[in-house]
């Protein structure tokens, strides 16, 4: 699994404000012709978010629990009519994309215990053809559950290198 990267950023303001960090994330994957899940710790950060993507020529959709076209447009995302996918954690689990970085923004929220990155850094790297998928969390601060899931990352990595 690849360890992700923590890159400290002003999360105060967002969604209306998107941190710098964001778009250099975002634009080395797409540059690598990857695809990338943000996560992101609120329902109500998914649409305005998309469409800021979407206001500087991003191919982004957003899909959240009680969206009601989520299927399709999580299919479309699999499908690669989609480039970049803003969602709550409800895609940290059991989603496969091959080429596909993981953002995950406001990490130091109370939203994403230790166990929800380590599920939403698993999402990358999980294809044979493309184990160094980027990881990032980006964060107002460094918090426990940051350093948990880096610490049972590592874990697991070194578990799987023997």
């Amino acid at each position: 699994m690849p360890e992700p990267a923590v890159l400290l950023v002003k999360t105060a303001g967002l969604p209306a404000v998107i941190p710098q960090a964001l778009w250099r994330c975002l634009h080395r994957c797409l540059e690598a012709k990857r695809q990338a899940l943000v996560f992101v710790p609120d329902t109500r950060w998914v649409a305005p978010l998309t469409e800021a993507l979407v206001g500087q020529g991003i191919q982004a959709a957003g899909v959240h629990a009680s969206a009601t076209d989520r299927l399709a447009t999580v299919a479309a995302f699999r499908a690669g009519r989609v480039a970049v996918l803003v969602t709550t954690s409800i895609l940290e689990r059991g989603v496969t994309i091959p080429r596909c970085g993981v953002i995950v923004l406001a990490a130091e929220r109370a939203q994403f215990p230790a166990s929800a990155l380590v599920q939403m850094a698993g999402r990358a790297g999980r294809a044979k053809a493309s184990p160094d998928d980027p990881v990032w969390y980006l964060a107002g601060h460094f918090t426990w559950a940051i350093a948990k899931a880096l610490h049972e990352i590592r874990t697991m990595n070194r578990r799987g290198q023997r």
